[in-house]
């Protein structure tokens, strides 16, 4: 029961921080157009847990992980669905941005 609910409250936790870690990256990637990097900027801004995963993704990215696997892992590794719909989100326009999805730009600009 201590375990389930000390993972409960790390996931509300986590949930809470999203919205200020999106806004973080959001922003960091208006100066910084690498996504790795914007990620990376925004550990001093974020307190546990978001920091840690923040920072377990930068570092299995630095060990050889692609960022993609990195953030999966991190969804998972969460246990919320709100975060990992947020990671999926953020893959997803990635994918979009380095042109991964074979959709033109076109395309992209009509699915708005």
């Amino acid at each position: 029961v201590w375990l389930w609910r000390a993972r409960f409250r790390r996931v509300e936790r986590l949930e809470e921080q999203l919205d200020s870690w999106l806004t973080a990256l959001t922003n960091s990637l208006q100066a910084n157009p690498s996504l790795g990097d914007a990620i990376a900027s925004t550990i001093a801004l974020m307190d546990p847990p978001m920091r840690d995963e923040v920072e377990l993704v930068i570092k299995e990215n630095a060990l050889g992980m692609p960022l993609d696997d990195a953030l999966e892992r991190a969804a998972v590794r969460s246990g919320s669905r709100v975060f990992r719909a947020a990671i999926t989100t953020l893959k997803v326009a990635h994918e979009l941005r380095e042109g991964r999805l074979g959709l033109a730009e076109e395309d992209v600009i009509g699915l708005g």
